[in-house]
């Protein structure tokens, strides 16, 4: 019951300050420009001042190959077979984008890195900043790739450009340059770096939950469930099995189960947002996975252990 009881500690503290600014907006002391500023600021300062510190303090020049190229080829995968799929199930483009976005982007960074301490400790936590190196900057780049979609600017130089010109791509790009060359920033660019990144999760999330609204139109509630199933249970369920079919164990498995299983990823929500996309199914998909992961990392950890895999 212990993975239980953290779990729930890791998630809760989530809702809890995005709960506050559902309230804070609910009562007025939040308006829609401060949502609206917040998001731009988290979309192109926060957050990719939070990559970049991340990535330069991972060594991502020690990465185990096996698991890395599982995460990325599958979730290649999952992407490409939810763009053929949804393409006449989902007709408007900025929903469709939101909801593949929501199906294959995790918060393996927030709640992964916790969970994988919780379980495997400092060898997990290691193995898991490696695999952090390529994913992130991939995650990024398909995310530009299916959210262009929301602008209809798939066939000309926009399409090109939001790739090149987003925040996040150029942060974990070089975030990635400056990991491998190795390089040391005097405390007088980290400082600052650091006092961005530490704004990046806490105004993500009072920002989401202050645009909060629970639409009563059946299929966005619809979308979100089958999309936060997607996410944190079928995919997840088929990917451990395949990875326990090809012989990974230990803290290798331990790390590949929670960068599956974790819940929507609260940037794909500024991203969605401002690349044009459906921000409220993000928004949904992101508070409906984050809960219900409470229960399928639960159940996917203590499977595994009694199963004696990990």
């Amino acid at each position: 019951m212990s993975e239980l009881v953290f779990s729930i500690n890791a998630v809760l503290p989530i809702f809890i300050i995005a709960l506050l600014g559902y309230l804070l907006k609910r009562y007025k002391f939040l308006n829609d420009n401060f949502i609206a500023i917040g998001i731009k600021f988290v979309f192109t300062v926060a957050l990719p001042c939070m990559l970049y510190q991340d990535l330069l303090n991972n060594p991502v020049n020690q990465l185990t190959p096996l698991p890395i190229i599982i995460a990325l080829v599958s979730t290649l995968i999952l992407v490409i077979i939810l763009r053929i799929s949804c393409h006449k199930l989902i007709s408007d483009p900025a929903r469709r984008s939101a909801f593949i976005q929501g199906c294959f982007r995790g918060n393996f960074v927030l709640l992964g890195f916790a969970l994988i301490n919780n379980i495997s400790g400092s060898a997990g936590m290691a193995e898991a900043s490696m695999l952090m190196g390529f994913v992130i900057p991939f995650y990024n780049i398909l995310a530009v790739l299916v959210l262009s979609e929301s602008t209809q600017d798939i066939h000309n130089r926009h399409y090109i450009k939001n790739i090149i010109t987003n925040p996040l791509i150029i942060a974990t790009i070089l975030g990635v340059i400056s990991s491998l060359a190795g390089l040391k920033l005097p405390i007088l660019v980290l400082k600052p770096i650091g006092y961005m990144a530490d704004l990046a999760i806490p105004l993500a999330l009072v920002t989401l939950g202050a645009s909060i609204e629970f639409q009563k139109e059946n299929n966005i509630i619809k979308l979100s469930l089958f999309a936060s199933a997607v996410k944190i249970l079928i995919f997840p369920a088929i990917m451990i099995a395949l990875s326990i079919g090809l012989g990974i164990r230990g803290t290798d498995l331990v790390v590949l189960m929670v960068f599956f299983a974790a819940p929507a990823a609260v940037s794909s929500f500024p991203m969605a947002f401002q690349m044009g996309a459906d921000y409220k199914l993000a928004s949904q998909i992101i508070f409906f996975s984050t809960a219900l992961a409470v229960i399928t990392l639960f159940m996917f950890t203590y499977g595994l252990r009694l199963l004696g895999y990990i």
